[in-house]
């Protein structure tokens, strides 16, 4: 019996511009009635998004798969996203005047030979997490982000690399 055919639609995007980026926002309500006084009211609303890690849930699935083995070398290795937003949910400085929003997230490709460990290809390469806030004050000799606005609690969180080994 033969099996059918899925259709599957793949739309690729330079960018995609959300309605509000993350962060801290006021939403003001002012009411005016014709026979009474002006009311004023305000929240304060927070839009959240992935700032340090990406959760399980935030990758569909990946290239090469967890456990894959062989030369990908002439492949290109991606993510797919559930969600088209999350590459510009937050704001990356612009490059200068004129210049798009950059995306404030990357792939980056490693190799064995990239890590400390200099693994061979059949060894698990060992890939540290840490905290945001040994992030922020890096060793001797490595220029760390210039970040701010960083709770206390982001400061604790784990900045854990996304790798091929975990599951997708």
């Amino acid at each position: 019996m033969p099996i059918a055919a899925q259709r599957l639609l793949v739309r690729l995007a330079n960018r995609y511009v959300p309605a509000l980026t993350a962060g801290g926002y006021t939403i003001g309500v002012r009411h005016t009635a014709p026979s009474g006084p002006e009311l004023f009211s305000a929240r304060r609303v927070s839009v959240r998004a992935p700032r340090f890690a990406l959760s399980a849930h935030d990758v569909l699935a990946c290239h090469p798969a967890p456990g894959a083995w062989g030369d990908f070398s002439l492949t290109l290795p991606h993510l797919a996203l559930t969600s088209p937003v999350l590459p510009w949910a937050r704001t990356a400085l612009a490059t200068g005047p004129g210049h798009e929003q950059a995306s404030w997230m990357a792939l980056l490709v490693l190799t064995p030979s990239d890590t400390a460990m200099g693994a061979a290809p059949a060894q698990e390469v060992a890939l540290g997490s840490r905290t945001v806030a040994s992030l922020m004050s890096p060793e001797p000799g490595v220029l760390g982000p210039a970040l701010t606005q960083v709770s206390g609690e982001e400061k604790a969180s784990s900045c854990l690399p996304w790798t091929s080994r975990r599951a997708c």
